[in-house]
């Protein structure tokens, strides 16, 4: 039996399916389905005419061509898309004067694959902006984000609004109102503000709007600036699409970005969390709290109401008052019927904590536990998924009683949760959640979650100090013998503790008799040396005990208890080495014992600022070790 940390302990796991071939049906929408209220402007840059100076949009009117602008392959080669490879403020497309002339709001709508500058700019200055009195909207669109900015400035300037970009092509959707700017990449809602512009005064019968253009004028080069970058398929509409219609523009972008996430991933995804049962019932004034099992001897449930965010009231009720089904009623605390009520838990342990769901690591008799299992299908096909939770007795037997949960169907890119609950049952050991998928009549299932029953009742009161347990004990690791079943708690400085129970422990001081493993002295004698001025070598010092141990057990070998140990030269310090020791019993000293020597080393240098010491071991579920030691800046398996 190995010391592994599984990943499913807090519920967490993704299980990867294979499957051949990708094959996401097509969602996007043929172009008559498109939004077309209020579409003032729409440019597929195949129209006739283009590269002649100006020509035709297929809504909306005149286009003039200025500078180098051309046409090229879009996103998918189904089309052309503008390129303005060179971002200079001579190299833009003008769309007519007036085009938003007496909106209250407008949307811009776009693919663009951008390098630098202005997609775009609406404004009623015909000559150079002014700072703090800029009056303007568009976008500054980069490979790494988009800024957009609305201005109708009086000496104060407003911030922008900010969305990440991916550097590929992606669509932006940009709305404007009086009251607010949202930027939607994809079809997602990315960035947004409240703040109120008066945009209505800047979409005057002569103001311009241009692709790849800004008249923000640079005193020191003479110019004004441009854009560099490619764009597609550009839309103006005269009002603020809502999220429906910006998905229904979005949705070949949308579907490209399925199938590049599901190309990426192809697994289904799924997330486990175990949760400690607390609720609240009201009914009329009262108020019902469901809890978990109160063991720690200073328990306190605390009420309190509230009417229009004002205390009205307040009660608590003690472990005492906890009925046998484990809930707790506060009569009248409410002082009116439209009251808000919060709920806290206080303990000895935890201290004030509000009542919420909160994880849960284990399960005693008796206590009620929620099982949430998020599920999202990334792969290419539908996916009918069903879920079991799953006991188990000490032995490792099956249980007959199995939860098992109805079965959906998940499409691509789908998600669910599956929400059920445990009561904790004293025939079982640990509970596991099931995850099967069945696609092309072919069923996997995944372990997808694990919870043990508590093995340790801890009593009410804090037990006396059995064995001076406060002296020393730094760095604790504790372990469970597989063989024994008995703990043993390993320490800096050479002290062990055993214990039956994790609560009355009995020491064993090794400080006398075992300092620093033999090889890793040598070794640090040997790659740690310094020669002084006169030749002279200069030994380090080590220091007079290991450090932190950690143990796994390693089953099956001749000497299966393994412990890693830490050794540096003076507190800190970075030459500093992991040893190995092998041991054929978890008393550490009380056997036979190999040193197999040192693993890791690490060594002070300017230039690899790292120090090995306090390791971890863990064990991932495909039996690869993982050694972490604090401050290494490393991660060895």
């Amino acid at each position: 039996m190995n010391k592994t940390l599984k990943k499913v302990l807090s519920g967490v796991i993704s299980a990867s399916m294979l499957c051949s071939a990708l094959a996401i049906p097509h969602t996007a929408l043929a172009d008559d389905a498109l939004p077309t209220d209020g579409l003032l402007m729409d440019i597929t840059f195949d129209e006739t005419g283009t590269s002649s100076g100006s020509f035709n949009a297929t809504v909306g009117g005149t286009v003039m061509e200025h500078g180098s602008v051309s046409y090229v392959n879009n996103y998918d080669g189904s089309s052309k898309a503008l390129s303005i490879s060179t971002d200079a403020a001579g190299n833009y497309l003008e769309l007519p004067k007036g085009l938003l002339n007496g909106k209250d709001a407008a949307t811009f709508s776009f693919w663009i694959k951008p390098s630098s500058r202005w997609a775009f700019m609406t404004t009623p200055v015909s000559d150079k902006q002014n700072f703090n009195y800029e009056k303007y909207l568009g976008m500054l669109a980069s490979s790494s984000g988009y800024t957009v900015e609305r201005y109708n400035n009086s000496g104060t300037r407003l911030s922008s609004v900010n969305a990440n970009a991916s550097g590929d092509w992606q669509y932006v959707t940009a709305v404007f109102t009086a009251d607010g700017t949202k930027v939607y990449v994809n079809g997602k809602l990315l960035a947004s503000d409240t703040a109120a512009v008066d945009i209505k005064s800047l979409f005057t019968a002569d103001a311009s709007t241009w692709i790849g253009h800004g008249n923000w004028y640079d005193d020191k080069t003479g110019k004004f600036e441009g854009f560099s970058g490619m764009i597609d398929d550009f839309k103006v509409y005269g009002r603020a699409l809502n999220e429906t219609e910006i998905n229904q523009l979005a949705a070949k972008a949308i579907q490209r970005e399925q199938e590049e996430t599901v190309k990426e991933k192809n697994c289904l995804d799924i997330n486990t969390q175990f949760y400690t049962n607390y609720s609240v019932t009201e009914s009329g004034n009262n108020v019902t709290v469901s809890v978990p099992s109160p063991s720690e001897d200073k328990y306190e449930i605390i009420a309190a109401s509230y009417s229009n965010g004002v205390l009205t009231n307040a009660a608590k009720k003690s472990k005492s008052d906890v009925t046998s089904d484990k809930t707790v009623t506060f009569e009248n605390i409410k002082k009116n019927e439209n009251d808000t009520v919060k709920v806290f838990v206080w303990n000895s342990i935890d201290g004030l904590q509000p009542l919420s769901d909160n994880k849960a690591f284990q399960i005693r008799t008796g206590d009620k536990v929620k099982v949430k299992t998020s599920v999202t299908n990334y792969t290419p096909s539908e996916q009918s998924v069903s879920l079991q939770i799953v006991p188990f007795d000490k032995d490792g037997k099956q249980s007959d009683a199995v939860q098992t949960l109805d079965s959906v169907t998940l499409g691509i890119m789908d998600s669910y949760d599956f929400t059920d609950y445990i009561t904790g049952d004293s025939n079982v050991s640990y509970y596991k959640v099931l995850v099967s998928s069945t696609a092309d009549d072919k069923t996997a299932t995944y372990e997808a979650g694990y919870l043990p029953t508590a093995s340790v009742e801890f009593p009410d009161a804090t037990p006396a100090d059995s064995a001076d347990t406060t002296e020393e004990a730094h760095d604790p690791t504790i372990f469970k013998d597989p063989v024994s079943h008995r703990y043993y708690a390993y320490s800096t400085h050479n002290l062990v503790f055993e214990s039956d129970d994790l609560i009355n422990w009995e020491k064993h001081d090794y400080r006398s008799e075992i300092t620093v493993p033999e090889k890793a002295k040598k070794f640090i004698d040997d790659n740690y040396q310094q020669t002084d001025k006169n030749g002279k070598i200069i030994y380090p010092t080590v220091n007079t005990t290991y450090w932190a141990p950690d143990l796994y057990y390693k089953e099956g070998d001749e000497y299966p208890y393994w412990f890693y140990l830490s050794t540096s030269c003076g507190f800190g310090g970075r030459n500093s080495v992991i040893s190995l020791i092998k041991a054929k019993s978890p008393g550490l000293w009380d056997d036979e014992y190999i040193d197999a020597g040192v693993v890791i080393a690490s060594k002070e240098n300017n230039n690899y600022n790292t120090n090995c010491i306090d390791a971890n071991i863990f064990t991932d579920t495909d039996a690869r070790h993982t050694l972490f030691g604090v401050r290494s800046g490393k991660v060895y398996t």
